[in-house]
């Protein structure tokens, strides 16, 4: 499997419970094997996928499930 990685610009500055329960929910699905929040720039995750088994749109969609709103940024 190729492995890839997305950045994730969500619109709230969620506060670290709200991003531990994002990157939880992003690590949740499958096919991604990591998700990184960076408290400097609190709206910004980083997310490892294996690409032939998840799309970036469904990390998209796995964000908004858990009530936030973004979108990708190009890497």
């Amino acid at each position: 499997m190729t492995t890839a990685n997305l950045v994730l610009h969500v619109h709230e500055h969620p506060d670290a419970e709200a991003a531990e329960r994002l990157s939880g929910a992003l690590r949740g699905l499958p096919g991604v094997t990591g998700a990184r929040h960076n408290p400097d720039h609190d709206n910004l995750f980083v997310v490892e996928y294996e690409a032939g088994s998840v799309s970036p749109r469904k990390v998209l969609e796995a964000a908004q499930a858990a009530g936030f709103s973004g979108e990708l940024v190009g890497m």
